[in-house]
């Protein structure tokens, strides 16, 4: 399981969500919605944001399902990477 973030200092930005795994949206399904995303193995996801200057981080945290059969006894603990961004 991963969780992507794409934080301002006032919390996520908001971002279009407009396709998953290469295909794009029903008109119905696009939306704006938090910066923030679950995803699993094998998902892709395609969203749009116009940037504002100021600082943005790029969280990408990485945990592993305990009890799962790549990792039946003990799951390593969560990892965090985190990539800085300054917009003028």
């Amino acid at each position: 399981m991963r969780q992507l973030v794409v934080p301002q200092l006032r919390g996520p930005v908001q971002w279009r969500f407009v396709a998953k795994d290469g295909a794009d949206l029903p008109a119905s399904q696009v939306r704006d919605e938090p910066g923030q995303l679950r995803i699993d193995v094998g998902e892709t996801y395609d969203f749009l944001w116009t940037p504002e200057a100021g600082d943005y981080e790029l969280r990408v945290v990485t945990t592993f399902d305990q009890g799962v059969g790549a990792f039946p006894l003990q799951a390593p603990g969560p990892h965090t990477a985190v990539g800085r961004i300054v917009l003028r």
